[in-house]
């Protein structure tokens, strides 16, 4: 099963770009037009949520990892997919991914991080309960050698917070913990990946009446790693922006 998860994960990034592709090619015609004009209705915050999106954001972390022995700056991307249904759209499904390498000069060795996660929503007033899934990679190596290569699996719970500023800003807020019990590391070492929690604040802009939002916001993820009984802290933090397309149907 973990396979075909990592199987999947690692297609998404093709699967997406496509998906974003489309939407770039339909959003600009009639019908689209069409659809984000009628078929939004309700408060703002059943205007501004989307039944069908794509969405990407970059940012510069600040990367802080006791496996590695080391700090970096690095730009770290994330693209994801979701959707709403129900009559008021609240309840959503959203799927995002990210693949990050980070090199670390000072010290010659490098820290791969890849999160693919799959989390579950509903919507209550201003406030979205939240379950999730993850698929979690980590590399580290030192002077070229690999020391570990491990993969997680886990779940996880959360709670976002939504605000409607004006018709055309929300601020949202959002934290959640995983839990990832079952880890394996390919080089054969006792290995666990412990729990992580995440953490993110943004302003969502719409940069049209409905298709396409600007999201400027600050994330934050931390997590620990246990390999021979040696605990090692990582951390993570820093600005973003990212746009979201989306459809009404």
């Amino acid at each position: 099963m973990v396979h075909i998860l990592r199987i999947v994960g690692a297609r998404w990034s093709m699967t997406l770009s496509i998906l974003a592709l489309l939407l770039v090619a339909i959003a600009p015609s009639d019908f689209a037009y069409g659809q984000t004009r009628t078929l939004v209705y309700g408060t703002e915050l059943e205007k501004q949520t989307m039944t069908l999106f794509v969405q990407g954001d970059t940012s510069m972390m600040a990367w802080e990892s006791e496996a590695a022995a080391s700090k970096e700056t690095k730009q770290t991307n994330t693209i994801g997919l979701g959707g709403w249904v129900g009559e008021s759209r609240n309840v959503g499904i959203i799927m995002s991914s990210s693949d990050t390498t980070i090199p670390f000069s000072l010290n010659d060795s490098s820290l791969r991080v890849a999160q693919r996660d799959i989390k579950m929503k509903s919507r209550i007033g201003f406030i979205y309960p939240t379950v999730a899934a993850t698929l979690t990679e980590v590399n580290v190596k030192k002077a070229g050698v690999t020391t570990t290569d491990l993969y997680a699996t886990g779940y996880g719970a959360g709670i976002e917070g939504q605000v409607p500023l004006h018709r055309m800003v929300m601020v949202n807020a959002e934290v959640l913990g995983y839990r990832l019990p079952s880890s394996y590391d390919k080089t054969g070492q006792e290995v666990a990946l412990g729990n992580r929690i995440e953490g993110d604040a943004n302003l969502n802009f719409a940069v049209t009446d409905r298709a396409v939002d600007l999201l400027v916001g600050y994330k934050y993820k931390e997590w620990s790693l246990e390999v021979n009984d040696e605990v090692s802290n990582e951390r993570a933090q820093g600005a973003y922006m990212g746009l979201r397309l989306g459809l009404y149907f």
